[in-house]
């Protein structure tokens, strides 16, 4: 058995505003004009709806007599309807498909199109291709989903991407779609037994949650007796804002005062609005009311006194106080006098923090000069500059490098006693670990011929061209310190004094060797 549901209407024409006598509600559905049920209780065309009595013995609006309404947005340009599935179903020997219904939907001449945010072209099943023919306007074109599962524990709840269920967006403007299946296209030998039945219906996303019975029993088609809901968007349609403005006498449906027309965002068309600071209906006269801000929940003057306008508001503070009332500052003259002092204060004393902050900022930047300074006196003392020079022209001469103090510093964690390999008369020496992960070892001596400071840089670089078996290697030094810093390869051995008197495991060293 198939069912039709041919939505052929008339365009809406402007009728008159209903009278008293017009029912606003069916049941608990309100029905505001445009919307009305009854003669000349609507726009007229698709506005009109009727009022029946179910079995149950509720009263439900309907649209067309079998479609029915489940709630009407002025505000959104909303209808909720009720759509039907489609269903198609393996007998108990798989050798024959039911279908439960050729499905096609009509809205042309009507105010309404199906909602391209609300809804999802939806297909339940194992193995199953349903597709909808569509036409926006003058196109058409044909969208297909594709549901698969080959074993019932694959499918998952509230998962609706191929597996046992599988979604598609439609286009705007639709008013026409056609619903059927592609079985033929599968071998459902292997999952008919758990999976007897397909659906598909284009219904309202945010409604919708997959559940894994849905494939195995027929709980899907018993949620609202084999209908989902659907979004429509209706509009004043076949005219702009601004060619309906030009009517205003005869056509332009926003009649009341306080309101405005915006065009329709699906199809052609347009919407009417109250204005700010009014609500209500803005398709009947005087529908559009203002809303007494004074009265709302938060009072939006806090604790001033608030005075309601036409489309507004006022807040004022009361008797002998001033300040803004809008944000709750009202006070008295003896308090505006304290306030005043108290900011007078406050503002002295941000000055005061100010200025500390700059004379605190103006001593860093003071000290960090200073410390500069100091490294570029050294620096000149130890022969850095004429050190730079030999270094350019022996270019091919790469091993030695000028460390600066501060890569020092970090290699031994600021010179900390933890780092100490090695003291004698003339220095200190330390473990450090360079940027590069090469250790080394770093000496600190105590003091320096004041003669020999000069030549310090030009000697060390000497120094490093010595490369023998039994010299520890110079690698560079620091000329910004004080006292001259010498950087030696680490010897990971141990020391000549360790080797000669402090290691048990081995045999004394002859004089010979010692030698």
């Amino acid at each position: 058995m198939s069912l039709l549901f041919l939505l052929l209407l008339l365009p809406a024409v402007v009728s008159a505003v209903p009278d008293g006598s017009c029912p606003t509600k069916c049941g608990v559905v309100e029905i505001p004009y445009p919307f009305g049920i009854g003669a000349n209780c609507s726009l007229g065309g698709g506005f009109n709806l009727t009022c029946n009595t179910i079995e149950s013995g509720l009263m439900k609006p309907f649209y067309g007599n079998n479609v029915e309404v489940l709630n009407i947005s002025l505000v959104t340009g909303q209808v909720r309807m009720l759509n039907n599935i489609t269903s198609a179903c393996y007998n108990s020997n798989y050798n024959n498909i039911t279908y439960s219904y050729s499905w096609w939907l009509d809205l042309e001449n009507t105010p309404y199109r199906l909602s391209d945010l609300h809804n999802k072209f939806t297909v339940i099943g194992c193995n199953t291709l349903a597709y909808f023919l569509a036409l926006d306007g003058s196109n058409g074109y044909e969208r297909g989903c594709v549901s698969m599962c080959r074993y019932e524990q694959n499918i998952v709840n509230d998962s609706c991407s191929g597996m046992g269920c599988c979604q598609t967006t439609i286009p705007k403007n639709l008013r026409y779609y056609e619903v059927s299946f592609g079985q033929s296209c599968f071998n459902n030998s292997n999952t008919w037994r758990f999976s007897r039945c397909s659906y598909a219906a284009l219904l309202e996303a945010e409604w919708f949650h997959f559940q894994t019975s849905y494939i195995t029993t027929n709980q899907f088609m018993q949620i609202s007796d084999g209908r989902v809901p659907v979004v429509l968007d209706w509009a004043i349609r076949n005219e702009t804002c601004e060619v309906a403005k030009r009517n205003l006498t005869s056509s332009y449906a926003c009649v009341s005062a306080h309101s405005y027309c915006v065009d329709s965002s699906n199809g052609p068309g347009y919407l009417c609005n109250c204005s700010e600071g009014y609500q209500g209906n803005p398709y009947v006269s005087h529908g559009c009311q203002d809303i007494n801000e004074c009265d709302q929940q938060s009072n939006p003057c806090s604790d001033g006194i608030c005075q309601n306008l036409p489309g507004d508001y006022r807040c004022e503070c009361p008797e002998g106080t001033q300040g803004n009332a809008y944000n709750g500052v009202c006070i008295t003259a003896e308090s505006q006098k304290l306030s005043l002092a108290v900011k007078v204060a406050i503002g002295g004393g941000g000055g005061v923090i100010i200025l500390l902050l700059c004379i605190m900022c103006l001593y860093v930047v003071y000290q960090k000069s200073k410390i500069e300074e100091m490294k570029r006196k050294y620096f000149k003392q130890h022969g850095g500059y004429e050190l730079e020079e030999k270094m350019k022209l022996q270019r091919g001469f790469n091993k030695f490098k000028i460390f600066e103090s501060k890569e020092i510093e970090k290699a031994t964690n600021h010179f900390d006693d933890k780092n100490i390999i090695g003291r004698g008369g003339n220095g200190v020496v330390y473990k450090g670990v360079l940027e590069n992960q090469v250790v080394v070892a770093i000496k600190k001596p105590k003091i320096i011929n004041e003669d020999l400071k000069k030549q310090f840089g030009t000697e060390t670089l000497i120094l490093s061209y010595v490369n023998h078996v039994n010299i520890v290697n110079l690698l560079g030094c620091c000329l910004e310190t004080e006292m001259p810093l010498l950087v030696y390869e680490f010897v990971s051995n141990g020391t000549l004094f360790h080797l000669i008197h402090e290691n048990e495991n081995q045999a004394p060293t002859s004089l010979d060797t010692r030698l």
